[in-house]
């Protein structure tokens, strides 16, 4: 950077934006889901709830789809932030696969994105 060039709020906070984990798919965007809900904000899941998500996904008979799982997440997620304080939710989400059921503990962090806007990030309690 030129010593003359002022350093942009982003690059004082973090050399890696949420766009760059976006496109490294560090996170995935699942911003489209999230609206359809009502969710106004940007939303995006780290590469590791994505891949647990997913991972049901080759389950037998009886299992759900990737997005009928995220939408299970999404809808947590909106009913523990009703009654929420803070940047910070903490939830559970049961998924179904083929031999029963898995209890999934995650966290959602509001913060503000790229340009300040604020985002939701949900990811697993001892992601950061």
């Amino acid at each position: 950077m030129n010593p003359t060039q002022k350093p942009s709020r982003q690059s004082l906070i973090s050399g890696y934006s949420r766009q760059q984990a976006l496109a490294d798919g560090v996170l995935v965007d699942i911003t489209e889901l999230a609206h359809e809900m009502g969710i106004r904000h940007s939303v995006a899941v780290t590469r590791a709830i994505y891949d647990i998500v997913g991972g049901f996904g080759t389950e037998p008979r009886g299992s759900q789809s990737v997005d009928g799982r995220l939408w299970d997440v999404l809808w947590m997620l909106r009913l523990k932030a009703m009654g929420a304080q803070g940047s910070k939710i903490l939830f559970e989400v049961e998924m179904k696969t083929g031999s029963g059921h898995r209890l999934v503990q995650l966290k959602a962090l509001y913060s503000p994105g790229d340009d300040g806007e604020p985002v939701l990030t949900i990811m697993l309690p001892e992601e950061d």
